[in-house]
């Protein structure tokens, strides 16, 4: 893993432990794991695609099904850290000069990071 991908997780379990229950001491599974947990779950719509790695985040299907609760209502609780969006005319035009400048794509004021998931119906 890059770098800036270690730091971009780093930050957000910073950001989301505030925001989550600790438990009983020798209770709960640890904050980053269900984190890590989360992150999976939603990386692959499924907590039993079984990986590579299933050595690092070995939760049951209830305990996925809590830690993605509770990581979705703390992501909530930073989202506004997170996600931003131009809201005034003036902010609107200054993004779309930008991309267009940089990207050379006119009207634009925003995007995401270009990752595109699978959306089961």
């Amino acid at each position: 893993m890059k770098k800036h991908k270690i730091k971009l997780v780093q930050d957000l379990i910073r950001d989301l432990t505030p925001h989550m229950d600790a438990g009983a001491r020798g209770t709960r599974i640890p904050v980053h794991i269900r984190i890590f947990g989360a992150l999976r779950f939603f990386a692959q719509g499924s907590y039993q695609k079984a990986g590579g790695n299933e050595a690092y985040v070995t939760l049951s299907q209830p305990s996925f099904s809590r830690a993605v609760s509770e990581v979705c209502l703390a992501l909530e609780s930073i989202a506004h850290r997170w996600v931003k969006f131009p809201l005034s005319e003036a902010e609107k035009q200054q993004k779309k000069e930008q991309f267009m400048a940089q990207f050379g794509f006119p009207g634009v004021i925003g995007c995401i990071d270009g990752t595109h998931c699978y959306t089961s119906r």
